[in-house]
């Protein structure tokens, strides 16, 4: 299971550059990722989509484990935030 993080409030980065994976997961999920939107507004759609993903696909499943604190959003760390290199 993948360690997560607090979301932002970006919600969606769909698109041409968006992965294949994430386009297939918002065509199975698109009932339930609306379903999540409303209740989760604060958290990204992609975070939403690899949620459900990691609960089987299973709405009920990831409202409960995302409310109990259990799921989190996935954060993405930059090198420039170990300050291995500098933002340019």
């Amino acid at each position: 299971m993948a360690t997560f993080y607090s979301s932002n409030a970006h919600r969606r980065s769909a698109g041409k550059d968006e992965p294949e994976e994430l386009r297939q997961l918002r065509k199975e999920h698109a009932a339930s990722l609306a379903t999540l939107r409303e209740l989760f507004t604060e958290w990204k759609e992609e975070d939403l989509l690899y949620a459900l993903k990691d609960n089987g696909g299973d709405v009920d499943k990831t409202i409960d484990r995302i409310s109990e604190g259990k799921q989190g959003a996935v954060r993405v760390f930059f090198p420039f935030s170990f300050g291995l290199c500098k933002p340019t």
